[in-house]
């Protein structure tokens, strides 16, 4: 399964550079167009809580649909990292909030910001399929993640991507967590 994996990362990578590059900043704008079919998926009766994450090369931004979310009233967080082999924690976070460097070139906020306990995160992604699967970059941090927060109780993973990254099967182990929901330019793909 390793190799199978390894072989559609460099696929999706270069489809992903390609969408990248046809859409432009255009993909934030249309990507921002979800964000009433994501508060829907809301709890009823509580605020939202959404954690993002800031983009870096060419993955999707979803800052504006961020943006969409909080003017919406959900509180947003970006995720930081703790360690190899360890979950992710996620800092409330808006325009004005200071970000650093952290692992692999992403851009976090302070580890003395408030800690966020997300119930919808939106992640990046590298490759999806119809029925829930995702190929990220290998690391595990999402996955573990995932799991530790489905532990505590109900989370909608979001993955974020071009329609150009969808494949028609993602490989998945034991540990691979599932998405709940797709989000590309110009489709909202609920699983």
């Amino acid at each position: 399964m390793t190799e199978e994996k390894a072989r559609l990362r460099k696929l999706g990578r270069v489809r992903r550079a390609r969408a990248f590059e046809e859409y432009g900043s255009e993909a934030r704008r249309l990507l921002a167009r979800h964000d009433g079919a994501l508060m829907s998926s809301a709890k009823s009766g509580s605020a939202m809580k959404v954690a993002g994450y800031y983009p870096i090369k060419d993955e999707i931004d979803c800052i504006g649909l961020l943006n969409a979310l909080r003017a919406r009233s959900a509180e947003i967080a970006l995720p930081r990292m703790r360690g190899k082999d360890e979950a992710l924690d996620f800092h409330k976070w808006d325009n004005s909030t200071e970000l650093q460097e952290g692992e692999f070139g992403v851009m976090e906020p302070l580890e003395s910001d408030e800690r966020v306990v997300p119930d919808l995160v939106i992640l990046p992604l590298i490759a999806f399929d119809l029925r829930g699967g995702r190929l990220g970059y290998g690391g595990g941090y999402y996955d573990r993640t995932l799991s530790v927060l489905r532990n505590k109780g109900d989370v909608i993973a979001v993955g974020a991507g071009f329609d150009e990254q969808e494949i028609e099967e993602v490989p998945r182990g034991d540990h691979d967590q599932h998405l709940d929901v797709v989000l590309t330019p110009t489709r909202f793909i609920k699983i």
